[in-house]
């Protein structure tokens, strides 16, 4: 039924009711700015998601070409100035923020243990540094650490030959028995079995070796997808960040 305004002023003017957005409705639109994050299957996380691959990916990349122990200095140094520069919150404020005990982040702070991605990723995110700094640097860094700390390992424990195309086993292709990735950038281009990890963005040899190390790095977190795609795509794609990294043209050669 149409409705008419009883106001003296208003009168013969046809009066129109707007809705008003649903309270339910986290995402209605109105000058409420959104309550929760946006959902995954928007076009934008996607997107989102994709460059965080490729950035990642670039970032270990870099990552061969830096010097493990130093990495791991700086990755220290750099998580301490975030720290301060936050105001330096107690270790139990922030044990509360990222759920990890004092000890473990004492350790950290002190350079007296390796973290794991997600605790750095966590630490970033308390100390409010920006996601770009985290991926692109801190990731570049914990990489080159990690790399350094698993060839240890693997020299300690031994390392398994990758055959390459056509079967036959180079020197230099070997797999960290601890992690299950390629030790070196002619065996993560070479290998046509390999596929990359879309949690840490490394180049997967043996799944099932990967995957345990991401589950003793990260308990809390379910497993890593392991989806092995095609060894000339992949193949090309490394060729391409691996250029990136060392500063060539893509165009060039």
């Amino acid at each position: 039924m149409t409705r008419y305004r009883d106001d003296a002023d208003d009168v013969g003017k046809q009066f129109h009711y707007t809705p008003a957005p649903r309270r339910g409705d986290p995402y209605a639109a109105g000058r409420h700015r959104e309550s929760e994050p946006a959902p995954s299957n928007r076009a934008g996380a996607t997107i989102g998601a994709a460059n965080l691959v490729h950035d990642r990916e670039f970032a270990r990349m870099r990552a061969r070409f830096i010097d493990g122990t130093s990495a791991w200095t700086e990755l220290v140094d750099r998580l301490n100035i975030a720290h301060l520069s936050s105001g330096k919150p107690s270790l139990a404020v922030l044990a509360a923020r990222v759920r990890y005990s004092k000890a473990t982040l004492s350790k950290v702070l002190g350079g007296k243990m390796m973290p794991s991605w997600k605790l750095v990723e966590l630490l970033g995110e308390a100390l409010h540094v920006p996601s770009e700094v985290v991926v692109n640097e801190w990731f570049r860094l914990w990489t080159a650490a990690e790399m350094h700390r698993a060839k240890r390992w693997g020299a300690i424990r031994g390392t398994a030959k990758v055959p390459a195309p056509g079967g036959r086993a180079e020197p230099q292709d070997t797999i960290d028995t601890v992690t299950g990735t390629a030790s070196s950038p002619a065996a993560a281009i070479e290998d046509p079995d390999g596929y990359t990890c879309l949690r840490c963005g490394s180049w997967v040899v043996d799944t099932t070796v990967h995957t345990d190390w991401h589950m003793r790095m990260e308990p809390a977190e379910p497993e890593p997808p392991a989806e092995p795609i095609t060894g000339a795509a992949i193949a090309e794609r490394e060729i391409r960040l691996l250029r990136a990294a060392l500063g060539q043209d893509d165009t060039q050669a």
